[in-house]
């Protein structure tokens, strides 16, 4: 008898230790990878719980518009040339600049193309490679889509070493990568020309929305100022590909 009372508490008391060291194992990971070092935001363990919903495009919206264009992209801009005064910068990889009343802008966009070369970009397939068993991904939307699409679901009963330090790695990683707005709305968006994400709305008091593209190999980025949601609808529904060489 003594001899089993003996076995039983010795399996409860490793089990015990076994559970405190992935329980101090977590929280000491927790603490360093919540580090107000890696972010911005105040309420990471909030937001990070929001992911992806699918929205279509308003594509019957009509506005008054102006024609514009960045590299081998043709789109349209809601600005009123008879009426707006507009001032549009394109450089390079990025188009810049809105519509001024007075002194005060009225409506601001920031259009531009990220480089193929992004270290940013390598440095997150490294690091999402090293939790997912080796696989690498490749393609820009199905990585972010992977990152943006974890909800921390974390079971110190059932988890093991690993899963914990899966799920935290992959928890940080999306808290540095969700752009401002990402704490209140992600929306996957989509058409025959690209995918993307949007992040917050006009419709849940965001002045400013954020917008990344993927085409192929390429990663575009609208961040759009006082502009409605029709008419952000607007814009992304008339974007068009021309040809070019690569």
């Amino acid at each position: 008898m003594k001899k089993k009372i003996i076995i039983v508490v010795s399996f409860f008391i490793v089990f015990l230790v076994y559970m405190g060291s992935k329980y101090v194992y977590y929280y000491v990971q927790e603490d360093a990878y919540y580090s107000s070092s890696f972010t911005g935001y105040d309420s990471e363990k909030d937001y990070v719980m929001l992911y992806p919903v699918n929205r279509k495009l308003n594509r019957d919206c009509m506005f008054t518009h102006i024609d514009t264009s960045l590299l081998h992209i043709k789109f349209k801009l809601p600005f009123n040339s008879a009426k707006d005064s507009i001032h549009l910068i394109s450089k390079d990889n990025a188009l810049v600049g809105g519509t001024i009343e007075g002194n005060k802008q009225n409506k601001g966009i920031l259009f531009h193309l990220t480089s193929k070369s992004d270290m940013v970009i390598e440095n997150l397939k490294d690091e999402v490679a090293k939790i997912n068993k080796g696989i690498r991904i490749e393609n820009n939307y199905e990585l972010y889509n992977k990152i943006y699409s974890h909800v921390p679901k974390m079971n110190l009963l059932l988890d093991n070493y690993d899963d914990i330090k899966y799920n935290l790695r992959l928890t940080k990683l999306k808290a540095i990568t969700l752009p401002n707005g990402g704490d209140k709305n992600i929306f996957r968006i989509y058409n025959a020309n690209y995918k993307g994400f949007q992040f917050c709305s006009p419709d849940n008091s965001c002045k400013t929305v954020t917008i990344t593209i993927f085409k192929e190999e390429e990663e575009w980025i609208f961040v759009f100022k006082s502009f409605t949601q029709d008419e952000i609808d607007f814009v992304l529904s008339s974007m068009e590909w021309k040809d070019h060489t690569r």
